[in-house]
């Protein structure tokens, strides 16, 4: 099952004012499919971190709303979960909210004969990222970022 960008874009209209009334946020609609079972997978988070009651809370209230609105023909699973501690940051607040944390940027093109940079998230403003490692300061364009997600140390 894949989810046109029409799809998905209804997807998070309907689900995302439910889940923020449950003081959560929806962080991403995807589908993959496994077993010849299509999941529709809804990733959300909130400020302390997600716990399986939230994700059942959360799984209970958009089954019931997604059957009402069937906006998907084919038979598919609900896969509530957590973006996990190595979370993608997409938007714009993903950022905001990882400033001053560690980072792994992943380019396009590379920057000073590096095509991936791990280091603090010093500053996000006007499309361009400041990256900050015992090595050196970085500054990348958005655009030239192929994938950046937060990088613990564990």
């Amino acid at each position: 099952m894949r989810l046109s960008k029409d799809i998905s874009k209804k997807l998070s209209d309907i689900i995302g004012p439910v889940i923020e009334e449950s003081g959560m946020e929806l962080v991403e609609i995807s589908s993959r499919q496994e077993q010849n079972r299509n999941i529709l997978v809804v990733n959300i988070d909130k400020e302390t971190g997600i716990t399986v009651d939230d994700c059942a809370a959360v799984s209970e209230k958009v089954s019931l709303l997604l059957d009402v609105e069937d906006i998907i023909q084919q038979q598919y699973y609900l896969e509530i979960g957590s973006p996990g501690i190595f979370r993608e940051l997409k938007k714009e607040r993903d950022f905001l909210r990882s400033l001053n944390k560690r980072v792994k940027a992943v380019l396009r093109a590379p920057i000073k004969g590096k095509k991936q940079f791990i280091g603090i998230l010093k500053q996000y403003e006007d499309q361009l990222i400041t990256l900050a490692n015992e090595e050196a300061e970085v500054s990348i364009r958005l655009e030239n970022l192929k994938r950046i997600q937060l990088f613990p140390d564990i």
